[in-house]
């Protein structure tokens, strides 16, 4: 018994340790009359040297004034970045696409997507801000796939040199298929790119792993999927076939490991669900723990030793998620973060229905962008900032505290080993939020026979004094 409980207070040590809180930046994406809300997040960037958010995407509205795609949080306050991505020449005037990324490069502040037009000026795909105004760094043009317009993904900077990767046959007249290098002032090639002739062929992300770039998007005409690798030469396959109706999203290195996110089954033959790890020296593919279902992971994100993953998913393992979920390098936990929309209903109790695409960190928060409504019970239109700081306290157990019997599924005792026996009583549950309390009097017995079976916090005030014991219910 001795055995048990102590298995179950480690595991507890650390799934109280996720406790948050959460605030909504302004009205953020909602719209500055009525319950507007439109559009969605797709990009954050975090500015160090300014303490500047960036955030970029396909919505109207920023703070409830007209932004077009593009905003800049200052800490406290929303700002514009000109006119945004719109195109004065529709009728009513809106949006030309979307910003997928946003990344800073000497200095200035770099954004890539699917626009053709920023502040009313012809500027497609990819554009800098030099503070003022959006200036062109190139004409992209693609043909032959189905497209009248190119896409960029994603940027990556590596040796002083920004890489962008995305969907275009050209830069400039400059064939560059998909991938291309800017220093500052010349586009060139990366022996020669990717390009197949395929309508879909996209490359979705990039990152450098051990010396080498690695690229994963939609990179194959038939039912597979590939990642690739460049060593400054040459590109090379990395791992084998990501077999079945597939693509890849993301890369991402984390604790030293390249992980592969996107859409692809382990029913297919591939290594686990939406989510895997390079093995380098193997050249092959490893499962992490039933990955994510059930499909689509979208973004990955490191913070506080964690790995948090977000997108289209409902389980991490075997476990419901509520649409994010943290992995420690080797097991799957609870994030508890729910992600709410308010024109969905969850599937379940505990499950998520909004859509986070981006994740970053911002003045020691996590911050979770996308098409979304609220995190947990907590109203938040397209962004919200999450403090995993504060909510509930996460001091080891007070010994002078004595809660009995625990775990337990009907009455829980407090006993204190010195002083009075009496003071205010607080149980939280993992989400920080107040399920139980008692005002300063004599302890009595807590009745949780009709509690949800899982964690709960109990905290004990006398006066000046907190005690804090970590409890289960069966």
């Amino acid at each position: 018994m001795k055995k048990y409980l102590f298995i179950i207070f480690t595991l507890l040590s650390i799934q109280l340790s996720t406790a948050q809180t959460i605030t909504p930046l302004g009205l953020g994406t909602r719209g500055s009359f009525g319950n507007f809300h439109d559009g969605e997040i797709r990009a954050l960037f975090v500015d160090d040297s300014t303490n500047n958010l960036y955030v970029g995407g396909n919505f109207p509205y920023m703070d409830g004034v007209l932004s077009y795609g593009l905003a800049r949080w200052d800490g406290t306050n929303w700002h514009q970045m000109g006119s945004g991505i719109i195109d004065i020449n529709q009728t009513p005037p809106g949006t030309n696409g979307a910003i997928q990324d946003i990344i800073k490069y000497k200095s200035e502040i770099y954004v890539c997507g699917t626009f053709q037009k920023i502040n009313s000026q012809p500027i497609n795909t990819i554009a800098k801000w030099d503070g003022t105004n959006f200036v062109s760094i190139g004409n992209f043009v693609t043909s032959g796939n189905g497209s009248s317009y190119a896409i960029g993904s994603e940027m990556h900077v590596l040796n002083e040199e920004l890489y962008l990767v995305g969907r275009f046959d050209s830069i400039n007249s400059v064939a560059v298929n998909n991938i291309a290098k800017w220093d500052g002032s010349t586009w060139t090639s990366l022996s020669g790119g990717f390009g197949l002739g395929c309508d879909n062929y996209q490359v979705n992300s990039i990152t450098d792993f051990e010396g080498d770039l690695y690229v994963g998007g939609n990179l194959n005409c038939n039912q597979v999927e590939r990642i690739y690798k460049y060593n400054g030469i040459q590109w090379a396959q990395a791992g084998p076939d990501i077999t079945g109706d597939s693509w890849v999203n993301k890369l991402y290195v984390f604790k030293n490991q390249l992980y592969i996110g996107g859409y692809f089954f382990a029913a297919a033959g591939n290594a686990d669900n939406c989510f895997m790890i390079y093995d380098k020296l193997a050249n092959s593919f490893l499962p992490t723990a039933g990955g994510t279902l059930p499909s689509n992971l979208k973004e990955m994100y490191a913070y506080q030793d964690n790995l948090y993953v977000v997108g289209q998913l409902d389980y991490s393992g075997n476990q419901l998620n509520g649409r994010t979920a943290k992995w420690n390098g080797t097991a799957w936990q609870n994030s508890n973060m729910i992600l709410i929309s308010n024109s969905q209903t969850p599937p379940m109790p505990g499950g998520g229905v909004g859509t986070a695409f981006e994740m970053v960190e911002y003045q020691n928060k996590l911050v979770v962008a996308g098409s979304i409504n609220g995190i947990n019970n907590v109203t938040a239109y397209g962004i919200a900032m999450v403090d995993f700081t504060v909510g509930l306290p996460t001091k080891q157990n007070d010994k002078n505290l004595t809660i009995f019997p625990n775990p337990t599924n009907n009455l829980l005792n407090i006993q204190i080993k010195k002083g009075l026996q009496e003071g205010s009583v607080k149980l939280y549950n993992q989400l920080g939020q107040v399920v139980y309390s008692q005002t300063k009097g004599v302890f009595k017995n807590i009745d949780v026979s009709t509690f949800a079976k899982g964690v709960y916090f109990a905290e004990v005030r006398q006066e000046d004094k907190v005690m804090r014991q970590k409890v289960v219910v069966e």
